[in-house]
């Protein structure tokens, strides 16, 4: 589009400096350094402004400055670090377009200062070339305060000898021919084109500003305490003083001429000051013992005067003492009370005497010059208000005085509470609670006294605030009730009273169900069908029984049963529609079809490689394999199957170390108990094929069972052996592995525990004669019970009682398996399990960046995109963490497979061939859920409901400086937030629900958590979308500016990118002012055939319809940074062309126009008719481009031609072409 000239910059500064500038004649630039010139040179600069044409109703100004300065000289003078100096004006654009500039010596300028001489005070004259616009209406107007003080004379005149325009600007006095134009004292109006030339003719006169004597100023008087405090003993909380920093002031000294003042202050009385040449001098207040006044002398120097002296005077006061009385409180009639002063304090740290003021009405009372008054409450009818005053004496001065108000009120009993009933389990140490005891009518303390109703609990001491006592062996549920009196000096209380409920083998579970068996059961394991039914799969010695704990929960009925070799050992564990059981009865594995579980189906048996008889001790499923241990297969300790099929397992790989008694599995590890070495493993899965062991380490005890914390950080082992225990191992760190606490049942200090299961912040334990354990391990380092189960009577039997325990059902029913007294189905309150619920997220065709916010049981990728894999629509999904990049191929080998697991909270890509919408269940996680965010970048979810903006979302991390980058990715394509960039270049403005986020910080962040929204996020309007880009996951962002010159353009438009074989990679918006909007490159989808992207470290090109940017140097890196560009696009012209001058027939000035297609040696020449040269306007090599040159009419001596018939003739490389020109007079 067509471009209106931009008037620069400094035009605005210019116009709002002029009239201090003009005041000041100038004398005293803020960068001129004193002494470099004479001050009688002239040495002024003033302006005037020329308005022409209109932009949104405004006239176009341009600002005309000139003037005189002695270090200027009468050409160009380059701007230096002592004044701005000359600025060329640009040729005039094409007519009718508005123009105005300074012409001097055949120059163009805006600004243009001469030498400013004592001995060449003579009149200057400059030319003013206006060109008009449509309307043909110029204005001009200045500002000629104080030129009466820098100038003799300052004419302004029409260019044919004061005929149209003839003004003096220093008095406002001319006149103007109405025909051409109007003068009304203030704005001179031009509205005839035939005036296109104005004189400037000034004349200067000598500098009459001389120096004069600065001014000092000391500031206003002060009065000050000798000390302030400084702060408060951490101890004592007593205040801590140090002396009073006096700052003087002598800010308010001037120079009239504005130099630049040196300060000298002087202390009239001995005083030290710090800073004393500068404005602010400092000096610690010294210590007195009475007011005293000091006198501070300040003179200021500009270099060449010395002001008179001026004088402030501060004075310095002792710091008094402070008394502290106290709060106010209240006490009942008859109460002795203490009123305590001793938090009065002497700055100065001197010793205090005290003296209180006794109120009337109080007659008892003692240690009136103590630092304690005590005195005997009076009686009273209705509340009285009493109020004492104290004084304190640091040897000199009194303090003020301090008041505290003691309300007497009517003594009345005291209120005994014995607290909360409490239910224990027998032999614990139980703790009864007084503490909420109270008196309406004092706040004074207690007397305690507690009795135990039926007489048998012995209190550790009765007249304790909290007295403790062993909770007693119960033949039953059994209440022990214990009184509490409390007395306040006067009067007893009403005795309250406390229950405690001891318990005999259940605490804080319930039964819900019981299904007996005729004979011996093992193992326990849990399944839940596409019905919503909860099915127990229950181990017995002859196979698996399979029963129904859902339709009837009080009365659990077996619908089924497997069965299977004799043997005391069944372990049992599900995938998918399908149950896996193991025995020790060399029988090998039993894959069993339970998706209709009343109709069970056994369809295949593992056995191992060679189909030879294979006892297995104990299995455990995760991420799609089964892992097989405690076997006495020759070919390996624990066996890794492939389910695939989950009908017919497939052996994936094995480790090799000693015998496992069990095993654990979670992400990419396995954790494995050597029984007979008590020796714990952590085995590296990541590759099926080859486990490699990455720590272990050897303790007392026998390790038979684990499982982790539910955040990964605690390994939980079980010890089968008596006196065995739960330990709990800190694994954070695998070179630094360490035992933080210990726990075992109450009593079974010669017993032990079995199996142990982790669920939320609990720890559930099959603990044989002590039942089913329950264990509250929110803080590992602090385990505590929480419940208890114990379906076994006896405790004589090292294994009797309870063998398994399954407590995942998302009923929050537990399945307790006791080997002689049957199934248990056991409540547990403690247990609490958010609904299931259903996660939609809609998928584009191609790539998505998404994220869960449920937690999916089954979270392995080929449980999750089931579906998609199931119709051929999933590619391929990618993850990443602390490892780097992980991927699953669904049509790839799966043991090459290294994403293993979809986690809510994280994100990851997803590739589908069509837009289709990906259903899962699942617990939702909370607003609280946190994640650690490493170094560098991180693939993060957004779980919360309510979308937000990501200035509210990583405030925390914008304000510490820790966030570089955030870039998301939706049916648009790439997006981009910049926390140190334009806001108005950012792309991503919301973050939204069940998308995922690429976040970089420079440093690693613990347990990040996004905020709740505080507002509602308004959705900008879509980005444009161009369908011939190839969005992929690999991009880099481009912003930056852009300028066009001779080329047409529109705000709105696009700028391509593109790559040197002409792929279309990336689009940006042409912004206002230059701008361009943040736009994603993107890069080659490496898992496609075709290039559909850029390559890494590929050459951009940048183009705007049918021209390309001038060469920018920026690659392609794929890295979701930012990179900036500055693009130039050009119109060059296609041939060389001389154009017709214009205005042609012209006076005195003309344009002459011609293009260039190539770069060349110019020569642009005017000759008469008799092809005399009569001066010559281009002598040099240029670039291609669109040229101008303007001619005023005058030869080579810049002395005017007579009118008459000129040619102008162009000379570029071998171009050769001339034209013809009228001058008229």
């Amino acid at each position: 589009m067509n471009q209106k000239l931009q008037i620069p910059a400094f035009s605005v500064f210019v116009v709002m400096l002029v009239p201090l500038m003009v005041l000041l004649g100038e004398s005293h630039e803020k960068n001129d350094p004193p002494g470099t010139r004479s001050r009688s040179d002239p040495d002024f600069v003033v302006s005037l402004t020329v308005s022409g044409d209109e932009v949104n109703g405004n006239p176009i100004p341009y600002v005309l400055r000139f003037g005189f300065k002695p270090e200027a000289t009468d050409g160009y003078d380059e701007e230096n670090d002592d004044w701005d100096g000359d600025r060329y004006a640009p040729p005039p654009p094409p007519p009718p377009s508005f123009d105005a500039a300074l012409s001097w010596q055949q120059d163009r300028y805006y600004t243009q200062i001469l030498n400013g001489s004592a001995d060449d005070l003579v009149e200057h004259v400059w030319d003013i070339q206006l060109q008009y616009p449509e309307d043909e209406i110029v204005q001009v107007t200045w500002d000629n305060t104080g030129w009466s003080n820098l100038m003799t004379s300052c004419q302004l005149q029409d260019a044919f000898g004061e005929t149209f325009v003839d003004i003096n600007m220093v008095t406002g006095e001319g006149f103007a021919n109405p025909a051409f134009a109007s003068w009304d004292g203030s704005t001179l109006s031009l509205f005839s084109s035939a005036i296109n030339t104005l004189k400037l003719l000034v004349t200067p006169m000598a500098n009459a500003f001389l120096n004069q004597t600065p001014f000092a100023d000391a500031g206003e008087d002060q009065t000050v305490f000798e000390l302030r405090q400084a702060g408060v003993n951490d101890t004592t909380g007593a205040p801590l003083f140090s002396p009073t920093v006096v700052i003087l002031d002598g800010s308010g000294s001037f120079d009239p001429d504005l130099d630049i003042l040196a300060y000298d202050w002087e202390s009239l009385d001995g005083i030290s000051l710090v800073n004393e040449d500068t404005q602010y001098p400092t000096f610690e207040a010294p210590g007195v013992s009475e007011s005293t006044q000091y006198g501070f002398k300040l003179v200021v120097n500009d270099e060449e005067f010395e002001s008179d002296p001026d004088t402030v005077n501060v004075i310095v006061m002792p710091n008094l003492p402070v008394a502290v009385a106290g709060e106010d409180f209240g006490v009942a009639a008859g109460i002795q009370a203490v009123l305590d002063g001793s938090g009065s304090y002497s700055p100065d740290g001197f010793n205090l005497s005290f003296a209180w003021s006794i109120p009337e009405g109080i007659n008892e009372y003692s240690g009136v010059t103590d630092d304690s008054l005590i005195f005997t409450a009076p009686e009273v009818d209705e509340p009285t208000e009493y109020l004492f005053s104290l004084v304190v004496n640091d040897g000199e001065f009194d303090s003020g005085p301090d008041s505290i108000l003691v309300t007497v009120l009517e003594n009345t009993p005291p209120v005994a509470n014995a607290g909360t009933d409490q239910t224990v389990i027998e032999d614990i140490e139980v703790t009864l609670d007084g503490s909420h005891s109270y008196d309406p009518s004092t706040t004074g303390t207690f007397t305690f006294l507690w009795t135990s109703l039926d007489g048998t609990i012995i209190l550790s001491d009765p007249a304790e605030t909290n007295p403790t006592f062993l909770s007693p062996q119960v033949e039953d549920t059994t209440d022990f009730m214990f009184t509490l009196v409390v007395n306040d000096g006067a009067y007893d209380s009403e005795p309250d009273t406390a229950t405690v409920t001891v318990l005999m083998q259940n605490f804080n579970t319930e039964l819900v169900g019981h299904l007996t068996y005729e004979q011996g059961l093992n193992d326990v394991w849990g399944y839940a069908a596409s019905n919503g039914i909860e099915y127990a799969l229950v181990g017995s010695n002859t196979g698996t029984s399979i029963v129904d704990v859902t339709t009837n929960p009080s009365e659990p009925e077996e619908v089924a049963f497997v069965s299977g070799l004799e043997s005391t050992w069944r372990d049992i564990k599900t995938y998918q529609d399908y149950m896996y059981v193991c025995t020790e009865a060399q029988q090998g594995i039993q894959v069993v079809d339970i998706s209709s579980p009343e109709e069970a189906v056994l369809v295949e048996t593992w056995t191992g490689d060679n189909d030879e008889g294979v006892s297995v001790h104990n299995i455990f499923q995760a991420d799609g394999y089964l892992y097989v241990v405690g076997t006495n297969a020759s070919f390996g300790d624990m066996h890794i199957l492939d389910l695939s099929n989950p009908a017919a397992p497939v052996l994936a790989g094995t480790w090799t170390g000693e015998y496992l008694h069990d095993v654990y599995v979670r992400d990419n590890y396995a954790y494995g108990a050597g029984i007979y070495s008590s020796t714990m493993y952590i085995i590296d899965i990541s590759d099926k094929s080859n486990p490699t062991t990455v720590a272990s380490w050897t303790y007392p005890g026998k390790a038979h069972a684990c499982w982790l914390t539910e955040d990964g950080n605690y390994l939980i082992t079980a010890d089968e052996i008596a006196g065995g225990h739960v330990k709990i191992w800190d694994i954070q760190d695998f070179d630094n592995i360490n035992l933080v606490s210990e726990w075992t049942a109450a009593d079974a200090e010669n017993l032990t525990v079995h199996n142990v299961f982790v669920r939320d912040n609990y720890l559930y334990c099959s603990y044989y004669v002590f039942g089913l354990q329950i264990v509250d391990i929110s803080d590992p380092y602090q385990p505590f019970l929480a419940g208890y189960f114990d379906s076994y009577l006896g405790e004589n039997e090292l294994f009797g009682g309870v063998w398994g325990v399954y407590p995942f059902t998302e009923s929050c029913n537990i399945y307790v398996s006791d080997r002689s007294n049957g199934l248990f189905v056991v409540d547990f309150p403690g247990c609490v399990n958010s609904d299931s619920f259903e996660d939609a997220l809609s998928l584009s065709t191609g790539w998505n960046l998404m994220s869960f916010d449920i937690e999916i049981e089954n979270n392995s990728p080929i449980e999750v995109f089931e579906d998609l894999i199931s119709n051929g629509n999933l590619i391929y999904v990618t993850g990443f963490g602390e490892s780097g990049a992980v991927f699953f191929d669904p049509l790839g080998l799966s043991f090459l497979n290294t994403l293993t697991a979809i986690e809510p909270g994280t994100g990851y890509w997803v590739k589908v061939n069509t837009g289709t919408e990906l259903l899962q269940q699942g617990y939702g996680i909370s607003n609280e859920f946190t994640v650690d965010l490493m170094a560098d970048w991180n693939m993060l979810g957004y779980w919360l409901q309510e979308s937000n903006t990501p200035e509210l979302a990583f405030a925390e991390l914008i304000e510490s400086g820790n966030l570089v980058y955030v870039t998301g990715f939706d049916e648009s394509g790439a997006t981009l937030f910049d926390p140190n960039g334009l806001p108005f270049l950012n792309t991503l403005t919301s973050l939204n629900n069940s998308y995922g986020y690429w976040v970089k910080v420079n440093e690693a962040v613990e347990n990040f958590q996004y905020p709740e929204p505080t507002a509602v996020v308004t959705n900008t309007a879509p980005r444009k979308i161009n369908p011939d880009i190839i969005k992929t996951n690999v991009f880099m962002f481009v912003n930056g500016t852009v300028a066009f010159e001779n080329v047409d353009y529109t705000i709105g438009d696009m700028i391509s990118i593109t790559t040197e074989s002409g792929l279309l990679v990336g689009e940006m918006e042409i912004l206002k002012d230059g701008y361009l909007m943040t736009g994603p490159v993107y890069g080659d989808d490496l898992r496609t055939e075709e290039v559909d992207g850029a390559l890494v470290n590929e050459k951009l090109i940048f183009k705007y319809r049918e021209y390309t940017s001038e060469p920018v140097n920026i690659t392609f890196e794929g890295n979701m940074e930012l990179s900036k560009v500055d693009l130039t696009f050009k119109n060059i012209p296609q041939t060389f062309s001389l154009h017709q001058n214009y205005p042609n027939p012209f006076n005195p000035i003309t344009s002459l126009r011609y293009d260039l297609p190539e770069q060349a040696q110019v020569t642009l020449t005017i000759y008469d008719l008799m092809g005399r040269e009569i001066t010559q306007l281009v002598n040099t090599t240029q670039e291609a481009g669109f040229k101008s040159v303007l001619w005023n009419a005058t030869d080579i001596h810049g002395k005017p031609v007579s009118a008459g018939i000129y040619l102008y003739q162009i000379r570029a490389g071998e171009f050769v072409q001339t034209k013809k020109m009228v001058l008229l007079k």
